[in-house]
């Protein structure tokens, strides 16, 4: 890897391994330790596309480059698959993350979501 930041090498390593043909985890470690995850979830996303998500870097370890070297990765993976959009998910309340995608080109986009089987919804027991 190379750091975006500072352009200086970095002893890590980047791989990634299927599950099980829906899910490619990207991995960073460095002299043998995981500092690094993101998974891209294929035929899950809106529309069936591509959805990254579960991004994850060591805290130490943050702003070196890292997150952007495995979001371009899986995004290389996912071209050479004849996907042509990816969208990423990530908690509304995580800033710095949400700008990070922002940064690498992604457009923010609402999505709602609702667990089901609960009250929410109703009045008086009917659902509205």
């Amino acid at each position: 890897l190379t750091n975006v930041e500072g352009g200086t090498a970095m002893d890590s390593v980047i791989s990634h391994f299927n599950i099980d043909g829906s899910d490619v985890w990207f991995t960073v470690t460095q002299e043998g330790i995981k500092i690094g995850t993101l998974r891209a979830s294929i035929g899950q996303g809106v529309h069936t596309a591509p959805l990254l998500q579960t991004l994850w870097v060591e805290k130490a370890k943050r702003r070196q480059g890292i997150a952007v070297a495995m979001i371009r990765e899986a995004e290389d993976y996912l071209l050479a698959h004849s996907e042509s959009r990816v969208f990423a998910v990530t908690h509304p309340e995580n800033l710095e993350t949400r700008a990070l995608f922002k940064k690498l080109g992604y457009s923010e986009m609402i999505l709602l979501e609702r667990k089901l089987g609960d009250d929410t919804g109703r009045f008086n027991g009917k659902r509205i």
